[in-house]
């Protein structure tokens, strides 16, 4: 749960909760102990039902490749074959630059841990790509590859493509720990996109459907449906405009409508923010997450 009276990259661990849920009649994931409330400390307190294990720490070593950065934040795990104990985790550093890890990781049943059996850290070293900066949250896809998307409105155009460097979604495959190509030969972010101070972006089971908004006190959320399923490397992409606005930063209306936003030329897909508030999308004060339910 992400709240907007902190920012994610305060969290230097991540966690993995194990353990039977308590038996009851909706048998939810949520079925747990819970335990009494309590101001914010510096301590996790966790219900007698669970513990946890932590296995993955900033400054200790990758199998493969250095040391592990701070600024942990998004978590995605995606499976192997579908199985819920091997598979492959990403982790993201929110920092400049950023940065995503990738591990393979296996649950041992008998001792009931998790193990590393390899982490590495993805290379955005490529020409195409230059640099990622602050990757905050991101997204798991229907077809079992990983978003990571760039909390930054920062300028520059480091090797000259037309393109701001910074501000971007990327995907990346877990199996061969690549930035993905989009038939042009070369590592891309998805331009189509958009480019904007992203948090999470949800990919809804079309499989071309994304929702996605920015972590600023102006943000604004975004829709965009791909032209293909599986490749959002092209697509049209709109903004949200509530009817009624807001009032104390909370929506006075259920209803809004998608605007359109230009997403063809460099130009268009480098200046998305501005383009979307000339349009009046509604701004919104910090959209940590975006979900669908």
């Amino acid at each position: 749960i992400h709240q907007s009276s902190g920012t994610s990259s305060d969290i230097s661990f991540n966690l993995e909760l194990i353990g039977n849920p308590v038996s009851t009649t909706t048998g939810t994931i949520g079925s747990f102990t819970s335990v009494m409330p309590t101001a914010q400390t510096q301590f996790l307190v966790l219900p007698s039902t669970h513990t946890f294990q932590m296995i993955f720490k900033a400054g200790s070593t990758y199998t493969t490749g250095g040391t592990v950065p701070a600024g942990h934040d998004f978590t995605g795990y995606v499976p192997i074959s579908g199985s819920s104990t091997n598979g492959y985790l990403h982790i993201n550093h929110e920092n400049s630059p950023g940065g995503v890890s990738n591990l393979e990781v296996s649950y041992n049943s008998t001792s009931k841990l998790w193990v590393v059996n390899r982490s590495q850290p993805i290379s955005f070293s490529a020409n195409s790509i230059v640099k990622t900066e602050r990757n905050c949250s991101g997204a798991i896809t229907p077809w079992g590859t990983t978003l990571t998307c760039e909390e930054t409105r920062n300028t520059g155009d480091a090797n000259g493509d037309g393109y701001i460097d910074t501000g971007w979604i990327l995907e990346i495959d877990p199996v061969t720990k690549q930035v993905k190509q989009y038939g042009n030969g070369i590592q891309e972010k998805l331009w189509a996109m958009g480019r904007m101070q992203h948090e999470n972006a949800v990919v809804a089971s079309d499989k071309r459907t994304v929702y996605y908004g920015e972590d600023a006190t102006d943000g604004c959320v975004y829709k965009f449906v791909a032209n293909s399923a599986e490749n959002l490397s092209t697509g049209t992409l709109y903004v949200l405009k509530l009817n009624g606005g807001l009032s104390s930063g909370e929506p006075t209306s259920s209803t809004g409508s998608w605007v359109q936003v230009p997403n063809t030329t460099k130009s268009d897909r480098n200046n998305t923010y501005t383009l979307a508030v000339s349009l009046n999308a509604t701004q919104f004060n910090g959209v940590e997450d975006v979900e669908i339910g």
